[in-house]
């Protein structure tokens, strides 16, 4: 069987170092370290916004919630946690989309 490193075709977005914070041990984090701005980011958000992402999580986002993710963490076309291939529909990327499914479930 054909195994692939999913690590080695991450864009250079994705290879940025980060500060460890809360959620740095979290299993999503450690295979993908933007994931811990993603987790810095998601302390930021309200319960709410927390919310809609849990509900709606892999939807195409918003205006209102990109926004408000967008708002404290940079340059969007930077974050490795976006996938902005299509502007008009921004998405999570799978690994942001995994984080937030283990996340709500408490894992």
């Amino acid at each position: 069987m054909l195994m692939l490193d999913m690590c080695a075709a991450r864009s250079p977005a994705h290879d940025r170092s980060f500060a460890p914070g809360p959620f740095a041990s979290h299993p999503a984090v450690a295979h993908n370290p933007s994931m811990g701005d993603f987790a810095a980011v998601w302390q930021e958000q309200d319960e709410q916004t927390r919310q809609w992402l849990i509900d709606h999580n892999g939807e195409v986002l918003p205006s209102d919630v990109l926004k408000r993710l967008t708002a404290s963490a940079g340059d969007a076309s930077e974050l490795g946690w976006l996938d902005l291939h299509d502007p008009d529909e921004p998405v999570l990327t799978d690994s942001a989309v995994d984080w937030i499914e283990s996340t709500a479930n408490g894992e």
